[in-house]
């Protein structure tokens, strides 16, 4: 399905019209906080990403640890899975690596925001959903 769509503020996704008033959003421990607008694979979460039920994305600050927040799914530092957050001019990028693959949040730092969720197995890069994120 493709749609014209844009974000006004934290919590307001118009698509063809319609609008979509989200419950969650940022907050202060959000690094960054996106929402899915199109599922590109829908085995990778299975159900558990989606544009409907489960659309939020984010990169969480809690201390000095970082999360990754991908619809259902959060990663957390344990003793399986390690997570790297890259910030800078260009891009904001956070990576949780478990034993199975990495689950990455990639946005480009410019206006628009919009990025994508990848998902790496077995050496392969699969884009797994795009991203409307909200401005920092």
């Amino acid at each position: 399905m493709r749609a014209d769509w844009s974000s006004e503020g934290d919590s307001v996704l118009t698509i063809d019209g319609n609008e979509l008033v989200r419950t969650g959003g940022a907050t202060e421990s959000n690094v960054f906080d996106c929402f899915a607008v199109d599922i590109l694979d829908s085995e990778a979460f299975e159900e558990g990403l989606s544009t409907s039920e489960y659309p939020d994305v984010s990169i969480d600050r809690e201390d000095d640890s970082f999360s990754l927040s991908i619809g259902a799914s959060s990663f957390s530092p344990d003793e399986e899975t390690t997570v790297a957050v890259t910030d800078n001019a260009d891009i904001i990028e956070g990576t949780a690596t478990t034993e199975y693959a990495q689950y990455i949040i990639r946005v480009p730092n410019r206006t628009p925001l919009r990025g994508e969720v990848l998902m790496v197995s077995e050496g392969v890069e699969n884009s797994v959903a795009s991203l409307a994120c909200a401005q920092r």
